[in-house]
């Protein structure tokens, strides 16, 4: 499988058992994605990249059976900061966030 990069915005992320998250992303060219990042809990590898409401360049490989995919890198390129800090903004974006999911 060969690794895709994409901007992407990410719009749930779930723990999955202690190490590991599963994202669900909206990207760029790729539309909506859903891929494991390995280790990803204690790991400084993604950062803040996997939090709400951040626009990141991700790596990753999907699979054509249907499962999640990898996430293998992630990389802030953008923050949007004035979202969580304005009740207005916040409300707008989730329910956006609801509606994509």
């Amino acid at each position: 499988m060969v690794t895709q990069y994409d901007r992407a915005i990410p719009l749930k992320v779930i723990a999955y058992e202690d190490r590991h998250r599963i994202v669900t992303a909206i990207t760029e060219n790729h539309g909506l994605i859903s891929a494991m990042a390995k280790n990803s809990v204690q790991s400084k590898r993604f950062g803040s990249a996997l939090g709400l409401f951040v626009a990141s360049k991700m790596g990753f490989t999907q699979n054509s059976s249907g499962e999640w995919g990898h996430l293998s890198e992630a990389e802030v390129q953008k923050t949007f900061t004035g979202i969580s800090t304005d009740f207005d903004k916040l409300s707008y974006c989730s329910f956006l966030n609801e509606v994509f999911l």
